[in-house]
């Protein structure tokens, strides 16, 4: 017996680990499988990117440092525009001429 796909064991766990750090540590984090991600006020994200880093180091959990970046007020994850200091979220425009070239060859 086992899952389905090696995907859906990196989102389960990746899911939890989002959930311990949004509702232990008020963190507001997302993930996109494996990948974590997130916007805030700067003092705020740093800490949130150390809380992430210690939650990994308590769980076991192997980081892969060379993506590793200290989370910001603002940035772009899969062509999202995230920006705390305006609380928006947007489609970069790179990703809604991508978006609508699938769309195109759909319909």
């Amino acid at each position: 017996m086992g899952f389905r796909s090696a995907y859906y064991i990196d989102q389960c766990t990746a899911v939890a680990i989002r959930w311990i750090l949004q509702n232990e540590k008020d963190a507001w984090i997302r993930n996109y499988l494996d990948d974590f991600f997130g916007a805030d006020l700067l003092e705020k994200a740093a800490k949130d990117f150390d809380r992430l880093g210690m939650l990994f180091s308590t769980l076991g959990v192997e980081e892969s440092t060379h993506k590793a970046m200290t989370l910001h007020s603002k940035g772009s994850v899969l062509g999202i525009w995230f920006c705390a200091t305006d609380l928006t979220m947007s489609i970069l425009e790179t990703k809604l001429c991508e978006i609508q070239k699938e769309l195109a060859e759909w319909w």
